[in-house]
Parts: structure tokens; C-alpha cells; sequence
């Protein structure tokens, strides 16, 4: 988003993470990630402004996900919250829970993708213990042993990630038993 030049750290109570292969056939053949309304879970992510166009254009990016509004009560922050605060945020969950397959798999890229900007938060938070990014790993449910280690011909292009060997030391120590280390 153009517009998000800042994003703060955030857990979101009612909401389980989870991976989610597409539904349809025109998909890309991989699993990303969503959320789902659940009790007794939350998940963490970033929070950050946008303009009214640029919420538009993510709803129609995130077409195979449903835009929910969720009050502030459910927010808890990991540092001071914005000066400005909005009603509720808008998350983006999905409808069903279909597990990774052999045909839609983890992507080690995508993985690699996600786990970068959670140790850019853990950067901004000074921790050098990686809890931010724990804490991505630990609440994100559906891990399999359906994943692909695609870093050196990725399935969809992201940008390089130089925190391969921090990524792999997390990774095998909080999923070990779906982690297949590429070496």
C-alpha cells in the first residue's frame, strides 16, 4: 500500500491463521495463508492505514477472501498503538479450511516471504529472541509435509530473502515436523 509508510504490531483474539489451498482450478498451485473466525485463538500481523482506494484494490486482490471488520476490543498492541485509532480493522478471512495438498503446497518461498517481514517486526522491536516471529509460527495451524522448497527457481517471484539460514533455524525449531531444511 502505497499509503502504509508505517504498520504496527498487533494480536488479533478470535482469529486462527492457517494455511488455505485455493478453491478453484484458474488458481496458482500453491497454499497461501488466511484467517478464520475461532474461539479461543489469536494470530499476530501488522496493522496499517490506507486510503479508501487502496482498500478497494486489496478487496478486489483478496477476491477469494472475505473483508471482516473487527472491533478494537480484540486488538491487543505490541507497543504504543497509533495516535489516531480507527473503530475496528478490516481482516481478510476465508470461508472454508482446505489443507495443503501435493498439488497446492507450501511454497519454502512464500514461507520465506512471510518470515522476512516478521523479522523486520522483531527488528523494530528490538527482539533479539525473534518472539514476533515466533509467535507467526506457533499460531499458524495446517503446517504439512505438502511443501516445496522452490528458493532457487521460486513458483512465484518474491524478492531474494537474505534471512534463509534464520528463517531454517525458527522453522525447524517450532515446526519441526513439517520443516524439511534444504540442505
Amino acid at each position: 500500500m502505497p499509503s502504509a509508510t508505517r504498520s504496527w504490531p498487533i494480536d488479533v483474539k478470535g482469529l486462527q491463521r492457517c494455511w488455505n489451498s485455493p478453491s478453484g482450478p484458474d488458481e496458482i498451485s500453491t497454499t497461501f495463508l488466511g484467517a478464520y473466525e475461532k474461539q479461543d485463538s489469536s494470530l499476530n500481523g501488522v496493522a496499517f492505514f490506507a486510503t479508501d482506494g487502496e482498500v478497494n484494490a486489496l478487496i478486489r486482490r483478496e477476491s477469494g477472501y472475505l473483508p471482516k471488520h473487527v472491533p478494537l476490543s480484540r486488538v491487543r498492541w505490541w507497543g504504543a498503538p497509533p495516535p489516531v485509532l480507527p473503530e475496528t480493522i478490516l481482516v481478510f478471512c476465508f470461508s472454508g479450511n482446505r489443507q495443503p495438498t501435493q498439488s497446492y503446497p507450501i511454497l519454502q518461498s512464500y514461507v520465506d516471504l512471510c518470515l522476512s517481514g516478521c523479522l523486520a517486526v522483531d527488528r523494530s522491536l528490538h527482539s533479539s529472541d525473534c518472539e514476533f516471529s515466533r509467535s507467526f509460527l506457533r499460531g499458524t495451524a495446517g503446517w504439512s509435509t505438502h511443501w516445496v522448497n522452490d528458493r532457487n527457481q521460486p513458483r512465484i517471484f518474491y524478492r531474494h530473502s537474505p534471512k534463509i539460514s534464520r528463517i531454517d533455524g525458527l522453522l525447524s525449531v517450532e515446526v519441526p515436523n513439517a520443516f524439511f531444511s534444504s540442505e
